[in-house]
């Protein structure tokens, strides 16, 4: 299925500026009011949507260790299925948290059918690895250091610390993208700093 959203969405269709940077509140309302345009058939909202998360949403599963390949098809489903569902969306969380549960999932589904290892982050020369690299040096951190924080915490401590510091969710919201307790998250949090 080749659906594509790489089209800049059309501000007089769906009342929103391009060139605004909203304080925090106001992006949460301005990104709630584009889901509910979208589940209404705004297609110019959903795509706005698409291009806000899907670099995000790529980085997370590079960082996950699926291979470049895998992470775009991952992400494409992810995408579908949450267009297909965004009536189902609870307004309560927000469109990231929920986008991010959905691709969670998508990559635990595929790492159960295919039962074959993923690709080690070390082996993984892609351009969203380098984009995230090269963030990381931009952020004042030395380039790199989510591969010493890789080696250090396991696979889930490390998800939760990308999804912290990376992606600004809250433990809330990693807990519900990794299926568990947010003690959990903290506890492992706290275990991966400390381990660093």
């Amino acid at each position: 299925m080749a659906m594509t959203w790489a089209t800049t969405p059309d501000p007089r269709t769906c009342d929103m500026e391009l060139d605004r940077q909203p304080a925090p509140r106001a992006e949460a309302d301005e990104e709630a009011d584009c889901v509910r345009r979208a589940a209404a058939g705004c297609d110019d909202s959903f795509a706005r949507l698409v291009m806000k998360h899907q670099d995000r949403l790529l980085r997370f599963l590079v960082q996950r260790g699926c291979g470049h390949h895998d992470a775009e098809e991952i992400c494409q489903e992810a995408l579908v299925k949450a267009y297909r569902n965004l009536r189902r969306f609870d307004p309560r969380w927000r469109f990231s948290t929920w986008l991010f549960t959905i691709a969670q999932r998508e990559l635990i589904s595929r790492q159960r059918s295919r039962r074959r290892p993923m690709v080690e982050l070390d082996n993984a020369t892609t351009a969203a690895t380098r984009a995230v690299e090269a963030d990381s040096g931009e952020n004042g951190e030395p380039p790199g250091i989510w591969k010493v924080v890789r080696s250090v915490a396991g696979a889930e401590s490390y998800a939760a610390m990308w999804l912290f510091y990376a992606e600004d969710m809250t433990v809330k919201e990693i807990a519900r993208v990794l299926g568990r307790s947010g003690i959990w998250v903290r506890v492992n949090m706290h275990r991966a700093r400390k381990a660093l």
